[in-house]
C-alpha cells in the first residue's frame, strides 16, 4: 500500500542530506512544514540559526522548481518581531 504524509522537516537538514529530496517524495510526502523564522541575517543570528538567507531563498526555489514541482506543497513559518527585524 502506499501511504501519504505530511512532514515537519529540518529545511539546513535536508540542504545538507539531498538524497532525501527524491527519497521523502517516493515515500510518499505531500505536504511540508519548514520553520524559516525570518528573512531577516541579523534575525537569524540572534536565535542561532547558521543559515544565509541567500541559501534558504535559493534552496526553497530549487525544492520547488527542480525537485517537487507541484506535486508536494510546503508552508514556512516565520517568528514576527525577532531582534533585528525593525530599524532602530
Amino acid at each position: 500500500f502506499k501511504i501519504k504524509f505530511t512532514a515537519y522537516l529540518r529545511l539546513d537538514l535536508l540542504y545538507s542530506h539531498r538524497d532525501m529530496i527524491k527519497l521523502l517524495k517516493d515515500m510518499g510526502m505531500v505536504s511540508a512544514f519548514f520553520g524559516i523564522e525570518s528573512f531577516c541575517q541579523e534575525s537569524l543570528k540572534c536565535i542561532g540559526k547558521n543559515i544565509k538567507v541567500e541559501k534558504i531563498k535559493s534552496f526553497l526555489d530549487e525544492l520547488y522548481f527542480d525537485h517537487w514541482e507541484e506535486q508536494i506543497n510546503f508552508n514556512l513559518g516565520f517568528i514576527a518581531g525577532l531582534p533585528g527585524e525593525y530599524p532602530t
